[in-house]
Formats: structure tokens, sequence, C-alpha cells
């Protein structure tokens, strides 16, 4: 903490994206422009997408290409749930192993496929360089008209959920990768989709203790290391018409206080449409840190939303300790998974690795 600048501390606020170079085409490699995205910005991380994979080797290149440009070695992070989420899962010309549904698993009712399936993932995960994944959704799926969650979750029974989400985390943190939770206070009861407009949900705090609640406060309790927000709104909890991540009582009231959870806090992207539509990007992540927040995932605009940080710091809105609680809660992180110690290069012997006959065998076992 002592030998970081404000402007490197501002930085491991954020968790981007690079999808694409110069020139438009996709981000493949670690060139210029992400050497000079990287130098300017100083950001904790970087999350990648199916845009920035070609083939394994490629990709592991691309992320110890990454690593080797930050002087802070960096979160490298991946939606990699399974089923119909999964960026690497989801690209035949990656080769990894094809992971079921959170439901699949969840209907099994055996926590012990829960576990070989996310071991199954994490270690190829490792493979590749990555060291924190986006799973597992944590949120109950109530809705039969939700949208965007359904079979991302584990199960409609809350303690079910719980049970399977907390032997991912705890199976994660065996393989040295960093579990998020997501969404928190829970997506699930949802008929809107928060990617394309405004959600709200008229849940009351009793319900919440009683459904949403039950799978993240079991995550949390079996070590989860990140937990991801969620841009809904709950005006019979919060009495306003703020979204989640931008809600005190509900990052710091609820989830710190309350549930007692010391990890990090992410936001869900800043560039979805219940957040652009509403809020400016420098706006958004001054009101997701003044909420709690400790990362912001990919603004609608870095170089606005890294502004707005700085003239917030000098403005008095942020004062540069609540800043420098975000980073210690980082780096702690950072150096619980050893990412500060030795960068994650991925193997040299990635393609005995990933979708190998073990790991094929593992997932016939459990969908068969």
């Amino acid at each position: 903490m002592e030998s970081l600048t404000i402007e490197e501390k501002i930085g491991q606020l954020f968790l981007i994206s690079v999808r694409n170079s110069y020139s438009g085409n996709r981000m493949l490699f670690a060139d210029d422009y992400m050497k000079n995205i990287i130098e300017q910005y100083k950001p904790g991380g970087i999350i990648l997408f199916t845009i920035n994979f070609a083939d394994p080797v490629q990709t592991r290149d691309l992320i110890r290409g990454t690593q080797e440009l930050s002087s802070i070695p960096l979160f490298i992070a991946v939606d990699e749930e399974g089923g119909k989420v999964a960026r690497l899962g989801n690209t035949d010309r990656m080769s990894v192993t094809k992971i079921p549904q959170a439901a699949v698993i969840g209907r099994t009712g055996n926590r012990e496929y829960a576990r070989l399936s996310s071991q199954v993932i994490s270690r190829e995960l490792k493979a590749f360089g990555f060291n924190m994944n986006m799973a597992p959704v944590a949120d109950v799926n109530t809705n039969a008209r939700n949208p965007v969650i359904g079979d991302r979750t584990y199960s409609s029974d809350p303690l079910q959920a719980g049970r399977m989400v907390a032997e991912v985390v705890r199976t994660m943190a065996d393989e040295n990768i960093i579990s998020v939770l997501k969404h928190f206070p829970g997506h699930g009861d949802t008929s809107s989709d928060s990617h394309k407009g405004d959600v709200t949900i008229l849940h009351d705090l009793q319900r919440l203790e009683k459904v949403e609640f039950v799978p993240f406060r079991m995550g949390i309790e079996a070590g989860a290391d990140a937990v991801m927000t969620a841009h809904i709104k709950m005006p019979l909890v919060t009495g306003n018409d703020l979204p989640a991540t931008m809600s005190p009582l509900i990052l710091q009231g609820i989830l710190r206080n309350e549930m007692g959870f010391k990890g990090i806090i992410i936001t869900d992207a800043m560039d979805m449409g219940a957040v652009k539509n509403y809020w400016s990007a420098d706006e958004a992540a001054v009101n997701a840190i003044k909420a709690g927040a400790d990362i912001i995932l990919m603004p609608a605009s870095l170089s606005d939303a890294v502004q707005g940080i700085r003239k917030a710091l000098e403005d008095g809105v942020l004062t540069e300790e609540r800043i420098n609680e975000s980073v210690r809660r980082i780096l702690r992180v950072k150096v619980k998974r050893g990412i500060l110690d030795q960068k994650s290069i991925g193997s040299d012997q990635i393609m005995d690795i990933i979708g190998s006959t073990e790991h094929a065998r593992i997932i016939d076992s459990i969908i068969n």
C-alpha cells in the first residue's frame, strides 16, 4: 500500500475488457494498444471474452503477455459457469471440456458433482493462466419467465442452491481460483433483463432472508473471495430507486455488516442498460464506490470513470482512505491466491490438460 501512487490505487478499482485493438481487429495478443491502456490506467484486472480467443495457445500467450505489461499482477477473469455462459466452453476452437449448466448438476442433488465439475473448470482455467472465474451463480430460480438467469442457477430451493454454491466455492479455493458469487442480492425472481434496462423486484427484507440471501450466506461461509452486485432496484428494502450496485444499505448495511462479508465487492458490468441508460460512466463509478463496491467492472467509458473517481477525490466526495479500504481488500485476495507472488502464466502443457480424457470421463459420469 505504501508503495502505490494514487493513480495505481484508482487503477486497482477497475476490471476492464479489451475486445478490439487500434485497428478494430480482435484483441488476440498483448500489442501496443493493450500496453498503452495498462500503462495509462493501471487496471487491477482484465476480463476476457470469446472475441479474445483464437486457440488455446494464443489465449495462454495473450494472458502471459498481458501480465508482463503490468507492474502489479492482474486479475485475469472470465465468465465460465458452464452451460450457456461459458466463454471458452461454447467455442469449439478452444478444445475445453464442455460443462453442463448448473441446473443439470443441481437436479442430481449430489454435491460431489458440483465439486467435480468445478474442479474440471478450475484446472482448465489455470492451464490458460486465468485466476478469477465469475462464478458460481448464487441466485435462486424462482421465476420461470426469467430471461437472463434460469438454468444458470442450481435450484429453485434456496438450501439446495446454497449447498451446491458452497461446494463450488470450496473447490475453487482448493484450486486457487478466485470465486465470485453473483448476482447479489439475488437476480432469480426477475422477468426482465438488466443488460437491457431497468429491473425492479418488489420483495421485502423478510422474503430475501428466506430465499434470495440463503445461497449467498452459504457461499460466504464457505469462503467466497468476491461477490458481484446486481443492478436491480429493491425499493421495499432500500426505500429509494437506486439499484443494489449503488445502495449503501445493501452493500454495506446488509452484505458487509449483517452478513459479515470481508472480501471484494465487484459490480456487475457497468455498461449494462440498467446503469448506462440512467447514469454517466463517471457518476456510476463514483456512486458504486461510495455505496461500498471495491471493483468497477467494465465501465461504459474507462477514461470517464477513472476521471470521475479522481475528481471525486479532489472534491472530497470520496476520501483516499475510502479508496485504500478497497485496495487493501483487492491486494489481500491477490496475496491469498498467490497472484502477487507469481503471475498467472498458464501451462506449457496446456493441450494435455484442457479437454482431457479424464475430464471428459468426469463430466460424462455427471450427465449420464
